[in-house]
C-alpha cells in the first residue's frame, strides 16, 4: 500500500490543472518516495552553486524544534536538507516567513517571542543570529510574510493588526519602524504574503485582494491597484511570490490553488493560469526560471515541498530524511 505522502503525491499529480489562454494541460505527476535523487553535497553558500530551497519549518508538536532547513535545488523525494540552522541559541520557535538580502543574511520572522531573527550568510547549526528586531517599539504582532526591498529596507506583514511594518537597514534590538502601512485607505486584511517587481513597487496578499503599493509608501495609503472581485478567484492567501515578469502568483488555502496574474492586473482580474495544490499550501517562492515552489503542511498527511516547472511538470520534496514537520515560509536563492 502507498504510503500516505506517496498518495498525496498522486493525488497532486492528478488534479494539477494548468489553464493559460484557454488551453487546458494536466501536470504530470511528481515523482517522490525513496526513489527520489539526494542532495548534493554542499557548495558555495551551503548548496550547489549558490542556490538553495529555504525553508522555515516549523513544530508539528511540541518536541519538535522550528529552524531552517536547506535544499539543493536539484532534491527530490526523500532528499536529506544540505544543512539547516535549529537549537537553542537560534532563539527560532514558531517561525513564518523568511527573506533574504543583497549580502545573503537570512531574516526569519519568529512567533514566540515576537522577533525577526538574523542569520549570517553561510550560517548553520546551532547558532546564535548575528541580530534580533524585538521589543514594544517593534510594533511587531503576528508577523507572516517578510521581504527586503532593493535599498534593504525590511518590510514585515502583521496579520493581526492589518499592517506592514518597514525597518531601515540592519535595524537591531528594540528599533522602530521607520515607516507604517496601516489604515482603512491601504486595503490591508489579514495580509499575509510580501513581494516586489522590478520596479520597487510593494505586493501584498490579504484574505481576499492583492494591494500593490508604490514605493516608499506610509501611513494610510490608498494602493496603486487591487486585484479584487469574485473572478479573481482569491481566497484565503497564504502566500504570494512577483517573479521577474511582473507576473504575480498568490497561493490560496481554502481553495488549494495557485493563481497567476498577468503583470499590471488590476480589479476584478481573471487569473492567467490555476494551478490546484492540494494538501495545505503555505508559502510560495518562484525562481529566475519561473518554477514554483510551494510548502505543503499535510494536515493529516506527512509535509512536502512541490515544485512545478514552468512547462507544468512536477515533482516533490517529502519523506523521513527531509526533516520537514510544518513549512511555512519558502526562499529561493
Amino acid at each position: 500500500m502507498a504510503s500516505a505522502w506517496l498518495r498525496k503525491l498522486i493525488a497532486f499529480g492528478a488534479t494539477a490543472i494548468l489553464v493559460s489562454c484557454g488551453q487546458n494541460a494536466a501536470v504530470s505527476p511528481p515523482s517522490g518516495g525513496a526513489t527520489g535523487s539526494q542532495a548534493v553535497p554542499a557548495g558555495a553558500r551551503g548548496c550547489p552553486d549558490a542556490h538553495c530551497i529555504v525553508v522555515a519549518n516549523g513544530e508539528r508538536s511540541d518536541h519538535q524544534r522550528s529552524g531552517l532547513l536547506f535544499f539543493a535545488q536539484n532534491a527530490r523525494g526523500d532528499a536529506p536538507p544540505v544543512f539547516e540552522i535549529v537549537g537553542s541559541k537560534t532563539k527560532l520557535k514558531q517561525v513564518a516567513g523568511v527573506a533574504v538580502d543583497s549580502q545573503g543574511d537570512l531574516y526569519v520572522a519568529n512567533g514566540n517571542p515576537r522577533s525577526i531573527e538574523v542569520f549570517a550568510d553561510g550560517a548553520r547549526g546551532n547558532v546564535a543570529p548575528i541580530r534580533s528586531i524585538a521589543g514594544s517599539a517593534t510594533k511587531l504582532g503576528q508577523t507572516e510574510g517578510l521581504a527586503i526591498d532593493g535599498q534593504g529596507y525590511l518590510y514585515a506583514a502583521n496579520e493581526n493588526s492589518d499592517s506592514i511594518v518597514v525597518y531601515a537597514p540592519n535595524a537591531n534590538g528594540n528599533a522602530a519602524p521607520v515607516r507604517v502601512i496601516s489604515g482603512n485607505r491601504t486595503g490591508l486584511k489579514y495580509p499575509w504574503g510580501l513581494g516586489f517587481d522590478s520596479s520597487g513597487n510593494l505586493y501584498a496578499s490579504n484574505r481576499s485582494s492583492v494591494t500593490v503599493y508604490a514605493p516608499a509608501a506610509n501611513g494610510d495609503v490608498k494602493p496603486l491597484r487591487r486585484i479584487s472581485g469574485p473572478n479573481t478567484k482569491l481566497d484565503s492567501s497564504a502566500g504570494l511570490a512577483v517573479d521577474d515578469s511582473g507576473q504575480v502568483y498568490d497561493v490560496g488555502q481554502a481553495n488549494e490553488q495557485i493563481l497567476v496574474y498577468a503583470p499590471g492586473a488590476d480589479g476584478d482580474a481573471s487569473p492567467v493560469r490555476v494551478i490546484s495544490v492540494a494538501g495545505g499550501p503555505e508559502g510560495i517562492a518562484v525562481d529566475g526560471r519561473q518554477r514554483i515552489y510551494v510548502n505543503r503542511v499535510g494536515y493529516d498527511d506527512p509535509p512536502d515541498i512541490a515544485v512545478i516547472a514552468a512547462g507544468g511538470s512536477a515533482h516533490g520534496i517529502g519523506g523521513t530524511a527531509t526533516r520537514l514537520h510544518w513549512p511555512i515560509g519558502i526562499l529561493v536563492r
